[in-house]
């Protein structure tokens, strides 16, 4: 229930940035618009691209920037753990009846909550299938467990290096090659899309899309996909959990 709680608190927070909020819906019109022209340009002789319409193809980069909006957040989780680690302000929390990992996350959980709401209504007005909406959100959870995790990772990495930066530009590097938020992955050569299969990276945007597009609606490739997150997301936090009770006992033994 705290975590509840804490997460109305970041909900009422977020009405404090009216003009950030303003200035992303205002902006994301404009970016449709140059996608949408590039892509028409592309599509002058061809009714699919590697199997999407152009319609698709514009919704698909829509969804994208609703998705980055839900859950780059998440990525922030880095640097929250990065400032509290330098800065002794871990101790505080430390002192709290709360997991720390739990807590990082209901922190950010505030613009997904803003897209889930509006999904809703959208499938309310659109008469979508229930099952279909229930994939996809449970689709866009399981996007932002995952960039949770991997960032959790990448922050309590600064129990061990003095310097995460550059191990952040790497992943962002993997991330946008590997997640379909550049172009999908099916425009990508076989045996890269291959082994991106074995990544968890593609659970960030290219599945949670094809879920939303209807496109992913067959049991085998449904099994396969909630299979492949349950076991990320397990090894994930197996991986998060043992780094942070490492770098606990080293942060401790450091007097903090």
């Amino acid at each position: 229930m705290k975590y509840f709680h804490l997460f109305v608190l970041e909900i009422k927070k977020s009405f404090h940035f009216k003009v950030d909020i303003a200035s992303n819906l205002l902006f994301l019109p404009l970016k449709l618009l140059v996608i949408s022209a590039l892509w028409k340009t592309l599509f002058q002789n061809a009714q699919t691209i590697g199997n999407f319409t152009y319609q698709e193809m514009v919704f698909y980069y829509f969804l994208i920037a609703v998705l980055e909006f839900a859950i780059n957040p998440f990525a922030i989780t880095c640097y929250s753990v990065m400032q509290d680690i330098r800065t002794g302000k871990l101790d505080i929390y430390l002192t709290k009846p709360m997991n720390y990992l739990i807590f990082q996350y209901f922190l950010h959980l505030k613009n997904m909550f803003i897209v889930l709401f509006t999904l809703f209504f959208t499938v309310l007005l659109l008469n979508v299938p229930f099952f279909i909406c229930l994939l996809s959100v449970s689709s866009i959870l399981i996007s932002s467990i995952v960039v949770y995790l991997i960032f959790l990772i990448l922050g309590e990495l600064t129990f061990y290096l003095d310097n995460i930066f550059a191990v952040r530009d790497i992943l962002w590097l993997i991330i946008k090659l590997c997640s379909g938020s550049l172009i999908p992955i099916s425009y990508y050569p076989s045996f890269l899309r291959k082994i991106i299969d074995y990544l968890p990276f593609d659970l960030m945007y290219s599945q949670p899309i094809l879920m939303i597009l209807n496109k992913l609606n067959d049991v085998p490739s449904l099994f396969i996909y909630f299979a492949k997150a349950g076991l990320w997301i397990v090894i994930l936090s197996l991986i998060a959990s043992l780094v942070w009770k490492k770098g606990i006992s080293r942060y401790s033994s450091q007097g903090g």
